[in-house]
Formats: structure tokens, C-alpha cells, sequence
């Protein structure tokens, strides 16, 4: 019997989900159907329905609910709780008659750690920098504070862009070893940053980490996004959301499934 999984969120064209677990459930040999449900904010209290809706046996949550479906949860991890946000939700199922128990958890700041590890970098005692304060940036500083590292938070405040913001914010991208995106700036349907000028106050060894995956780059820049494009233009290490989202996903589907395939899939 085919077993339902999906991405909510609004919107979700641009999720790859469905394309990142169908070769981990192949693998497996379950045979399972990823879907896209776009919920506005206002329909997130309908969740339940929605699950008995589409049978599913659990749900990744993008933006804008990852707070908000923290609402309608039984039990929440405590990464999820400290992080205050919800990127990954398990449909336990008991007796027949019985609601589901659904259980949250957080697994954008694991994603995180491990991409950083992947290009050397252990953040225990290292500057971080994050832009933007959403449901993203929750579950990586959650993360990373739990490994070590230390917080400035970047957000646009007093009617100051974003840009402005990284302008005035010299001492703190001169000196910070790792600077993560954790806006939708860059991303597919959004606007791009209005400058990187920005990437120039970074010391040479800095770290960039964008968290967005779907990108509006042009075709040339195919696998990444105009910010990870301009960095390694000025010989940084930088890595986009991809990778990030292969570990996050591969850490919800052991949640999911209880098959650990990170030594397999990479």
C-alpha cells in the first residue's frame, strides 16, 4: 500500500522534497508518494483533516508555519522546542480508532552543522552571523548554540534594509567566521539582495552559508544562488541550501522511517 508524505507551506512550488526523498524511500523499497500541499496561515488549524485528507504518515513544514503549527502538535522535541520553530512532523499512529499522535521536530540546524562540516568547519568557539530572525534562523541558532558557537543576529529594523543594515555592521562581518543567510533573499518568487558589496568587509577564511535551496539565478548558475555565485567570485568557501537539505532530510527520514541512510546517500 502506498504510504503519503508532503511539504506544506505557502507557497511550495519551489520545495524540492518530493525529489530529495523519492530516492531515499527507493532505497528502502517503500513505495511512497511525496506531495506539495500549499496551506495559507489561515488553514494550518485544519492540520488533522488535512492528514486523514491525504492518509499521511508525516509532513515537512516550510514557510510561513513553522512556528505556527507548533499549536497543533502533541509532543515536541526539545531541540524544536528550544529552537521555537517546526521543520519536520511524524504522524504516529496507534490503535485503529485513535487520533494520531503528531510529534514535531527541528531538523534545519543539524542540516546546518553538518553542511558546515562538510567544508571543514567545527563552529565550537567560532562568530556566527545570521541574517534574518524566521523559522530557519530559529533552528540553526538552536543548533548552533547547543555546538558551541556564538550569535549576532542581523535583521532589517527602523526602516533600514537589510543591505543598510549589513553596511553599518562592519566589526561584526570583519570578525565573524561563518555568515548565514536565513532569509528569503535570493530565493525563487523573492528578491535578490541589492548588493553584495557586503562580502567584501568578510575576512579571507569566512564561511557563507545561504540557506536558500531554490533559487532565481540565472541558468550559468545552476546548484546555486547569486549570494554562494558572488562569494566564491571573491574565493570564499560558500555552499548553498542543497546541501543543507540533503542532511536535514536525512536525519527526518530516519525520524520517519527508522532507516539511517547517511552513509549511503550523499
Amino acid at each position: 500500500m502506498k504510504i503519503h508524505y508532503a511539504i506544506i507551506g505557502d507557497p511550495v512550488e519551489h520545495s524540492r522534497s518530493p525529489e530529495l526523498y523519492a530516492p531515499m524511500f527507493d532505497s528502502v523499497g517503500i513505495d511512497a508518494e511525496f506531495l506539495r500541499l500549499c496551506v495559507k496561515k489561515e488553514e494550518i488549524g485544519n492540520i488533522r483533516e488535512l492528514i486523514r485528507q491525504h492518509r499521511l504518515s508525516g509532513f515537512a513544514v516550510t514557510m510561513p508555519h513553522k512556528r505556527a503549527i507548533m499549536d497543533y502538535l502533541d509532543e515536541i522535541s526539545i531541540e524544536a522546542h528550544n529552537a521555537g520553530s517546526v521543520n519536520i512532523v511524524s504522524v504516529e499512529r496507534g490503535h485503529i480508532m485513535s487520533e494520531p499522535k503528531l510529534v514535531g521536530y527541528n531538523t534545519d540546524g543539524d542540516g546546518l552543522i553538518a553542511a558546515l562540516n562538510e567544508v571543514g568547519v567545527n563552529i565550537a568557539g567560532k562568530s556566527i552571523a545570521i541574517l534574518g530572525n524566521g523559522g530557519a534562523a530559529a533552528g540553526a541558532k538552536e543548533a548552533i548554540i547547543r555546538n558551541g558557537g556564538n550569535i549576532v543576529t542581523l535583521i532589517r529594523h527602523d526602516g533600514l534594509s537589510l543591505n543598510r543594515v549589513l553596511k553599518d555592521s562592519y566589526d561584526i562581518l570583519m570578525n565573524c567566521d561563518v555568515l548565514i543567510n536565513s532569509t528569503p533573499l535570493g530565493m525563487k518568487g523573492y528578491p535578490e539582495f541589492e548588493s553584495f558589496e557586503f562580502l567584501n568587509m568578510l575576512k579571507p577564511t569566512a564561511v557563507i552559508a545561504d540557506m536558500v535551496y531554490a533559487s532565481a539565478v540565472h541558468s550559468c548558475l545552476i546548484d546555486s544562488t547569486q549570494l554562494v555565485y558572488e562569494a566564491k567570485k571573491r574565493r570564499l568557501i560558500s555552499f548553498s541550501g542543497d546541501r543543507m537539505l540533503l542532511h536535514q532530510g536525512l536525519i527526518a527520514f530516519k525520524l520517519w522511517t527508522g532507516y539511517d541512510l547517511s552513509h549511503i546517500i550523499t
